[in-house]
């Protein structure tokens, strides 16, 4: 009886320990949880958010579609999928969607995929329109860029791209417009 005891008590233990290592909900040391629903290609989804919202002109239009909600709400988990998605073969539309699905991202990561799609741009994947839907687009009331234009990674970044020989001087402008707020 003592040995079955223990056996329990270090099952139990073991299951306790790989649980609190995962990445589940309870596990509080995961502070950026995310949520990433594989039930269908991102590809697909922005194909058919387009479908759904065909007139970009009101882009909180986007706001209706439950599969655009649904990658706006996890941002960092579809991240890599929106820098893949933006240099590839698609309309300006569909990459449009594929942004305005990242401006719930935390200020930190915002940056880090500004300087991922600042770098597609250096490569010309992406042009300079939807660089600066990136930098500073109103897209909602929390644009990063615009919202945090005093935090010094945001100036540093913004700095970056307004020294590029590449962009117009309209952009620069722009850029500037966000820096002196």
């Amino acid at each position: 009886m003592k040995q079955y005891n223990s056996e329990i008590l270090l099952i139990t233990l073991l299951v306790i320990v790989s649980f609190a290592n995962c990445n589940n909900p309870f596990n509080k040391q995961s502070s950026k949880m995310e949520y990433k629903d594989n039930s269908m290609l991102f590809e697909d989804r922005i194909i058919k958010i387009n479908k759904f919202v065909v007139d970009l002109t009101d882009p909180s239009a986007l706001f209706d579609a439950k599969d655009f909600i649904a990658v706006y709400e996890h941002p960092l988990s579809y991240r890599e999928d929106v820098i893949n998605y933006i240099s590839g073969q698609h309309t300006k539309d569909q990459k449009c969607i594929a942004i305005y699905s990242m401006a719930k991202l935390d200020v930190d990561d915002y940056i880090e995929f500004t300087e991922e799609c600042y770098k597609l741009f250096q490569k010309k994947l992406i042009d300079e329109d939807l660089l600066e839907r990136i930098t500073g687009f109103p897209f909602t009331e929390k644009q990063n860029f615009i919202v945090h234009f005093n935090d010094k990674n945001v100036i540093k970044i913004l700095n970056k791209i307004k020294q590029d020989p590449n962009v117009s001087d309209r952009f620069k402008h722009y850029i500037e417009s966000i820096l002196k707020q």
